[in-house]
């Protein structure tokens, strides 16, 4: 059969949500995660130097969890992931 698994839209949205809390706060910079396969990110990892710098954020290997399987940069946005190698 098949399963539908709606967590991950409940993880996106409260990461929305506090990402907004934080930027009404006057936070300009950050990496908020939530989990394993949800991050948000905004503003630089170096905002005094470059500001455009973004964030690095590691995609594990599903099957080798000792492994990156790619490194994407991140900013003003989000990622997410999924998978059956592990719950």
């Amino acid at each position: 059969g098949v399963e539908i698994n709606l967590n991950s839209c409940g993880k996106g949205f409260a990461l929305d949500v506090t990402g907004a809390q934080l930027r009404a706060a006057g936070i300009e910079h950050y990496l908020w995660q939530g989990g394993n396969s949800s991050v948000v990110a905004y503003g630089s990892a170096q905002p005094g130097r470059d500001p455009q710098a973004g964030w690095v954020v590691g995609v594990g290997h599903p099957l080798r969890t000792d492994r990156r399987l790619a490194e994407v940069l991140v900013q003003d946005g989000g990622v997410g992931t999924s998978g059956a190698g592990f719950q």
